[in-house]
């Protein structure tokens, strides 16, 4: 199965307001200034595909997911509390040959996420640091996890860094949204006709993420940001109800990968401004890991300003890599092999995704009266295809609301 979390970019449009207000004796109390920006997102996610790995690397790819979700930033004075929140619910007919309750409701899943966090603004330093809580379930997983972030703007505002670090924490087992388990974890998924075996004796997964990015303007036209990156992952890295065949045997295990990976991105991207209605944003990045993955990115993202209400945002990112060792196709794997799978995430490929977004940004008071503000609408579309003939239309929209 293949989802790529993540695709979705929450934006965070602050926007301010002073009142000051005069006692009876003449003194002046300064009010707290407050903002508030609520971003909302929806999107429907669709693939088709033939080298399901929970199949062992041949079946039906097919699946949707439908993303509702919104980020809420909440500022007084200096703080800024952070609320972001999110449900997908995921349909695909290959995780459905998990057969894991004969009712087959796991080819319907669903995916909740969360995140609450406070940052402070430093203002006169130019710094801002925060932190936060991170929690993600599906029916086969839990994660908890911790986020910290700092960030440095130059005092002429010509060059800024940031470090963040995240800190997850997994656990693999199912039961957490079923009632007939009473929403406890119980055990590790593995395919029906391998349940006999208790193939893994541990449950937990565990990320520890680490980047470092650095933006410097060149000019006023041109910004350049570079991002250095690590992340050190350990526990069980293998996905327990994907089957996996071997050459010449009628024997069936299940995926099985070293229990430490560590991956090492690098990138570098830039914001060429040319002329004054059009922005390219071209991007590089690199990426190795030890289990034999190497990996190159290149895109570019242009943003058409025809006026200030509207933006076009046309996109294309292309991809390539080297595959892992560990993997090999249906009915190819050697029965020596101590590490194997027939996922093709971990096979060489190349992908290319396509795309168009447009953003309005009327800026519309709601009611004559009223403090807030109808602030953006963006309409995104893309288009992904990858060598081994999996391919997926995303279709996206971004509401949002400011005080």
């Amino acid at each position: 199965m293949f989802i790529k979390k993540n695709q979705l970019i929450g934006l965070f449009l602050l926007a301010a307001q002073f009142c000051i207000g005069q006692e009876a004796d003449s003194s002046f109390k300064k009010k707290a200034l407050t903002t508030l920006d609520v971003q909302a997102f929806f999107s429907l996610y669709t693939q088709e595909g033939s080298h399901s790995a929970v199949t062992g690397g041949e079946g039906d790819e097919h699946l949707n997911v439908y993303h509702t979700g919104a980020n809420i930033a909440y500022g007084i004075n200096a703080s800024l509390i952070i609320f972001d929140a999110s449900v997908d619910v995921i349909s695909s007919p290959s995780t459905d040959k998990i057969n894991f309750i004969e009712s087959s409701p796991s080819a319907h899943d669903n995916h909740i996420q969360a995140k609450l966090g406070y940052q402070y603004d430093l203002k006169k330093k130019n710094v801002k640091f925060g932190a936060a809580y991170l929690l993600g379930i599906e029916s086969d997983y839990w994660s908890t996890g911790i986020s910290f972030w700092f960030n440095w703007l130059s005092p002429n505002k010509t060059r800024a860094i940031s470090v963040a670090t995240d800190l997850f924490f997994d656990d693999l087992r199912w039961g957490r949204l079923s009632q007939r388990q009473g929403f406890k974890p119980t055990r590790l998924i593995y395919p029906v006709e391998l349940r006999s075996t208790n193939w893994f004796d541990i449950y937990h997964r565990n990320s520890y993420n680490l980047s470092l990015n650095l933006r410097q303007d060149i000019n006023k036209r041109l910004k350049v940001n570079l991002g250095i990156g690590a992340t050190y992952q350990e526990g069980l890295l293998s996905t327990p109800f994907h089957r996996i065949y071997f050459e010449n045997s009628i024997a069936v295990k299940v995926e099985n990968l070293p229990r430490k990976r560590i991956r090492l991105p690098l990138s570098i991207a830039a914001n060429w401004f040319f002329k004054k209605a059009i922005v390219f944003q071209p991007s590089y990045r690199f990426y190795w890991d030890n289990f034999g993955i190497l990996a190159h990115t290149l895109a570019l993202q242009t943003a058409i300003k025809p006026n200030n209400k509207y933006t076009l945002y046309p996109f294309v990112r292309g991809y390539y890599q080297s595959g892992s060792p560990y993997f090999a196709p249906y009915g190819k794997h050697l029965p020596t092999a101590n590490f194997y799978t027939s996922d093709y995430d971990f096979s060489t490929l190349a992908s290319v995704k396509v795309g168009m977004g447009v953003g309005w940004y009327p800026d519309i008071r709601l009611g004559k009266k009223s403090k807030f503000y109808f602030n953006n609408v963006i309409v995104r579309y893309a288009f992904f295809y990858r060598t081994d003939g999996l391919s997926a239309h995303i279709i996206s929209l971004q509401v949002g609301l400011k005080k």
